[in-house]
Order: C-alpha cells, then structure tokens, then sequence
C-alpha cells in the first residue's frame, strides 16, 4: 500500500529566503571557464583573454616587422613554428608562471608588503576617478573580459609573481644570478659579427641621392631588371671569393656594403635569444658556424655576407659594444628562470578547447596601455 505523503507548509518568507540564497550562488558561480588548473588554483577565460590581449598588444608595437595580419602570424619562426605558433607557446608559459606562483606564494609563506597593496588600490583608484566611478569603469573593462574585481586579482597575480621572483632570483636567493654567469653566458652564447649587405631590389632614391625610408625605417625598395640582378649575383660571388682568397673583411665591408654599419666600428655582438631583432636564418647561420667562417644569408630583399670573429674579452668592451649586450642579465636570469619553473609548468592542466577560442591570430590587442 502506498502511503500518503504528507504536505508541508513551508512559510514563505523562509521560501523566499532559500530562493534568494539559491539565486545569490547561482550569481556568484564562475562566469568564464577554466582554461588552466593548478594544485587547486585555476585562471579563468577573462583572465586569460586580457593577457593574451596584452601581450599581443606588445609584439605589434615592439616589433617593426609585427602586423596584425594572417601573413605576419602565419609566417615563419624558429624551431620550424609559426610566429603565431612561437608567441603563443611563449605567453602560455609566463601566464602558467601566474598560476604557478599562487601556490609557490603559499608554500614559501610569503607576503606583499603594505606600500605594494597601496599601489595596487591606488592604481585601480586612478583608473575609477578617470572613468567616473565602477560602473563607468566596468563598462570600459568589459572589452577586455574584465571587471574592477577582476582587474585587482590580475594585479595582485602579477605582484604575487614577482614577489616569488625576487625571492628566489634575486640577491640571496636560492637561484641567485651572479657576474660568473653573466660572463659564461656571454662566452657561451654570444657571436661576434661583421657584415656586408648587397640589396637584391633597387634601393629607391630621392632627386638628391639621398635613400628614401618607409614608416618602419626601412629603405624603399623596387624590383630590379634582369640584368642588375645578374650584375648583384655577380658582385656578391666576388666578395665572397675574395674573403676565401684572405682579403681583410672591413676593406671589402667598405668597398661592397650598400647598409652603413659605421656606428659600429667594431661589428655587432649577436645572442642566439635575439631571433626578433636580426630574424631566424641569420641567427641560425651564425650560430651553426665558428669562428673564421664566411656565410651568406639571403633574404627576401637584400643579402647579408657575414663573417664570424673572435669574442672580445667581455671586460674590454668598448660602449658601443657594451650597448649591445645590456640584455644579457635578463637572457641569464630567463634561462635560470625557466629551469626552474618548465617543470611545474608540465603540471598544469589546460582545456585545450577552450583556449582555441582566444587564437593570439584572432583575438584584438587590448587597446588600451593603462590596463
């Protein structure tokens, strides 16, 4: 026999309580998914699109060859990547280090000092008085898939990391950086080199002979005839047998180079971390050959004949060439750092599908610099 279930009264202002809180959770449940997990800690869509926004904001601006076009993104980079491919990898990395560096906070029982929060709020607070207040700033922030709140979490993430930096890179650290790694870095990983350019377009010209430069610094080029091609075919050959034959570099440098390199007397001091500023195959040429080695690298319109010479004793430098290297504590200290977090970076669990959604080809730089 079935029994009969009894009716509860249930008074509606206890209804209307359990309603309101069951609304109240439904409205702080995550709104974005997470795309990357870490011992318990997790960065969100929102998170993740505003740091792959930003960073794609700095490669078009840092970068002179850098547009926000399918060629650019799509065009090669070293290891046999896309750019897009080679970017991407990279800022996944740093944006896993925020995540890493939660946990690694916790466990190495650090904090942010007072005047770090105060410069956290009181940048948030700049940007409500520029905007007229949360809502108005709220509004601005939704385009980059951010909110006030989560603007400061991004904020402190970020602290949090160099928080974690410092404490083990920096002085006294565990992984301490010290002037013998500078100098075994830069006997090590450093080439020096001179070379000699030959345009394979007709390099264009004012009525006074003077070169004339696109937007980016770049001389103007057009294509040449036939036969000036053949004639710069020719005279490239030449120079190279004449180096073979002995001739001195900085002669043939004079009598051949259609690019001024003056500045540089000495000839330029080139890392293998430097693929952006001097482009992959002629790091790649450099760095495959020894010193005493002639090699030519051609490139879409000019061609390079580049000779490999002896590193200068570091401490003998002079300005110029000290100039050269001013990065050279940053490439020990992201090789020191990458030792140690590459590991943890394999624990990280990502959603692949979910990260396809926010392509570094597809998404729009965040447009704005203050944020």
């Amino acid at each position: 026999m079935k029994t009969k279930m009894k009716k509860i009264d249930v008074p509606r202002t206890l209804f209307a309580a359990i309603l309101a809180a069951v609304l109240l959770l439904a409205s702080c449940a995550p709104k974005y998914g997470r795309i990357m997990t870490y011992e318990g800690h997790y960065i969100t869509e929102d998170k993740y699109y505003y740091w792959m926004s930003s960073y794609k904001r700095n490669i078009l601006y840092s970068y002179s060859d850098a547009y926000d076009t399918a060629s650019f993104w799509q065009s090669d980079a070293p290891d046999g990547k896309t750019v897009e491919e080679y970017f991407t990898l990279s800022i996944d990395d740093r944006i896993k280090d925020y995540l890493i560096a939660e946990v690694l906070f916790r466990e190495m029982k650090l904090t942010l000092s007072s005047s770090v929060k105060a410069s956290i709020e009181d940048n948030i607070n700049e940007k409500l008085d520029y905007y007229g207040g949360k809502s108005s700033l709220n509004n601005e922030l939704k385009n980059i898939m951010l909110t006030v709140s989560t603007l400061r979490e991004v904020y402190t993430a970020e602290k949090k990391l160099e928080a974690v930096q410092n404490a083990l890179f920096g002085e006294g650290g565990e992984y301490e950086i010290t002037e013998e790694d500078v100098v075994n870095y830069y006997n090590s990983r450093y080439s020096h080199i001179k070379y000699i350019v030959f345009y394979t377009e007709r390099v264009m010209k004012d009525g006074d002979g003077n070169i004339l430069y696109d937007d980016e610094g770049l001389p103007l080029t057009e294509e040449m005839t036939a036969e000036e091609k053949k004639d710069r075919l020719a005279k490239i050959e030449k120079c190279i047998a004449e180096l073979s034959d002995g001739a001195d570099f900085d002669e043939l440098r004079e009598k051949y180079s259609e690019y001024d390199t003056s500045e540089y007397p000495n000839g330029f001091l080139i890392s293998e971390n430097e693929v952006l500023t001097w482009g992959s195959d002629i790091v790649n040429a450099v760095v495959g050959s020894s010193v005493g080695d002639v090699v030519r690298v051609d490139e879409e319109h000019a061609t390079y004949v580049i000779g490999k010479f002896p590193l200068e004793d570091i401490n003998k430098l002079e300005e110029t060439d000290m100039n050269q290297i001013s990065s050279i504590a940053t490439y020990v200290m992201n090789d020191r750092y990458n030792e140690v977090f590459s590991p943890l970076r394999e624990k990280v669990t990502v959603d692949g599908s979910l990260k396809e959604k926010y392509r570094l080809s597809e998404i729009k730089p965040n447009p704005y610099y203050a944020f």
